[in-house]
């Protein structure tokens, strides 16, 4: 069921997440993996979801791989700007929050597009003209749920164009700037097969600023990852 507020195979992805925002000193190292959940949606089942949050525990806690974030499906762009709650997902979540918080440093909340509907781009064009209530519904889950930002894994299937991408970009910034003054930060999923992924655009309305708290937005590559745990555990064993 979902409520509106205001994929290795079913195992995690490891996602590598390039930070590219230019600026001086960040919170986080300039490249680090970002383990992500897709959860049901990739038809993992509970136990399997809690077993491999166990693995990826004991990697950190053995200096195996070290994560600075975890990143988890958890809520939707739907039409007319609105903000979707999954709740047919599990609550990871929770479990990392109260299981895993001295192994898990930052845990954040995917607003995909998933399934693709292919009115999405629509979709996202109404957030552009209107953002201030889905940012504002953003921030109290966030705040409410303890999550430490969001990840922004908008994949339009439409074709974008280019002022789309400066909207787009218009849209991060403001995000960055709002949840950085709740002190939480925005990660941004993009690729090269969309125009709507202007990467300079992007870089710079995820730059740290005053209005963000001096609090960069950070890019993270979907060009790099893979479903295969053990092709992964290879990398850093």
């Amino acid at each position: 069921m979902e409520r509106i507020v205001g994929l290795s195979a079913p195992l995690m992805l490891i996602v590598l997440v390039m930070l590219e925002t230019a600026v001086v000193a960040q919170p986080l190292p300039k490249a680090v993996i970002m383990p992500w959940f897709c959860l049901q949606r990739c038809g993992a089942t509970v136990s399997q979801i809690e077993a491999h949050v166990a693995d990826l525990a004991a990697l950190n806690a053995n200096d195996t791989l070290r994560t600075e974030a975890v990143a988890f499906e958890r809520y939707n762009l739907g039409p007319n700007a609105t903000l979707v709650f999954n709740s047919e997902l599990y609550d990871i979540n929770a479990l990392l929050r109260l299981n895993y918080s001295t192994v898990v440093k930052r845990r954040i909340a995917m607003i995909s597009s998933y399934p693709y509907p292919p009115q999405f781009l629509t979709w996202m064009r109404q957030l552009f003209s209107n953002s201030s209530g889905f940012i504002t519904q953003l921030i109290k889950e966030l705040v409410a749920h303890q999550i430490d930002g969001v990840n922004v894994d908008f994949e339009p299937t439409s074709n974008a164009t280019a002022l789309d991408a400066f909207r787009y970009a218009e849209f991060l910034q403001r995000l960055k700037e709002q949840l950085g003054q709740a002190g939480k930060v925005v990660t941004v999923a993009a690729a090269t097969w969309s125009n709507v992924w202007n990467l300079t655009l992007i870089a710079e309305a995820l730059a740290p600023t005053a209005e963000s708290n001096h609090i960069p937005g950070y890019l993270t590559s979907m060009n790099t990852y893979t479903y295969d745990n053990v092709q992964s555990s290879r990398c850093w064993n």
